[in-house]
């Protein structure tokens, strides 16, 4: 994992903070992700890591993150951070693996519910066997309106019928109320 640390103010859930699940999502940027996986899997079950093309959704890479499935979903590791992930969590965890991963600075969450919370909800895309998306309210620094984090996590293959990857994307918006 990189120790580099951004400058810019990290965003995180409150532990006590709800995270919803969606049916569909609901920003657009998301849905578009949603209609090219789907295009991409066709009458499969799940697309190949080898069918995505990052050039086709170049505007939301900053929004992206690839993570690798370990050992059936007994860990993860990140193997794609896009820079967007990076200002809202605080690090650049690309290569760190979920068992190993520590809470954003001034983190309202330990290091042990981050690990948890982000190790359950991809085991939940595995046990799903499909797209997973929900929202949950997060951090904001002082003078700042409600904003919430929107999150769309794919399942795909990496050369087999399993799921070996989860493509993910993050976006943190103000909170309608």
């Amino acid at each position: 994992m990189s120790s580099f640390i951004s400058e810019e103010i990290a965003r995180s859930p409150d532990e006590k903070a709800t995270v919803t699940l969606l049916d569909a999502p609901v920003l657009p940027e998301l849905r578009h992700l949603l209609a090219y996986w789907e295009s991409k899997r066709g009458t499969r079950a799940y697309p190949d890591r080898a069918d995505i093309r990052p050039e086709e959704f170049r505007r939301l890479l900053p929004h992206i993150g690839i993570v690798e499935v370990l050992d059936g979903g007994a860990d993860f590791r990140f193997r794609l951070f896009g820079e967007e992930l990076f200002k809202i969590t605080g690090f650049d965890r690309k290569g760190e693996k979920f068992s190993e991963m520590k809470a954003a600075p001034d983190s309202k969450l330990t290091d042990e519910v981050m690990r948890t919370r982000w190790s359950e909800t991809m085991r939940a895309v595995l046990q799903l066997g499909g797209p997973l998306s929900l929202k949950t309210p997060v951090a904001r620094t002082e003078g700042e309106g409600p904003l919430e984090m929107h999150v769309l996590l794919l399942p795909v293959t990496t050369g087999g019928e399993e799921i070996g990857q989860i493509l993910g994307a993050i976006f943190v918006v103000p909170r309608e109320e």
